[in-house]
């Protein structure tokens, strides 16, 4: 005989707002890239798609597991609760943390940059000092 199971119900609930927290933190993962970084409309638009996708291959695994298939109002409606509640909760400073963390990761890559273009350059000298003094030897 089929049954209700409520503590299962409200597990299943509890476990779609916490995906739905983490749909907004890794959405927050596309909006810092986007803060340090101006990309073009079209990988704006070809991220969004990349975000919705997996966010859609994720929630189908998820109810095929839990519900066995079934969309259930309950499962969507926390999915959107706990991505609301993360958005206007800590979302902000988790925005703030992970744009500074990019930008300082940008700024080391610069630096590596300059640092061994400036060492490139020297040894460049040091090389076309040695092959200009043999080409006078010459």
């Amino acid at each position: 005989m089929w049954g209700i199971n409520i503590a299962e119900q409200t597990v299943s609930f509890f476990i779609s707002l916490a995906l739905g927290g983490f749909f907004c933190l890794f959405y927050d993962l596309f909006r810092a890239a986007r803060k340090v970084h101006s990309f073009k409309p079209f990988l704006v638009f070809v991220s969004d798609i990349l975000f919705f996708t997996v966010c859609a291959v994720i929630t189908f695994c998820f109810l095929l597991s839990l519900t066995e298939g079934f969309i259930r109002g309950y499962f969507i409606f926390g999915i959107l609760l706990g991505f609301s509640a993360v958005f206007f909760s800590i979302s902000r400073f988790f925005l703030k943390g992970v744009t500074a963390v990019f930008r300082a990761i940008i700024t080391l890559k610069r630096r590596i940059k300059n640092f061994c273009g400036r060492k490139k350059a020297k040894i460049r000298k040091i090389f076309k000092n040695k092959r200009e003094k043999r080409l006078k030897k010459a």
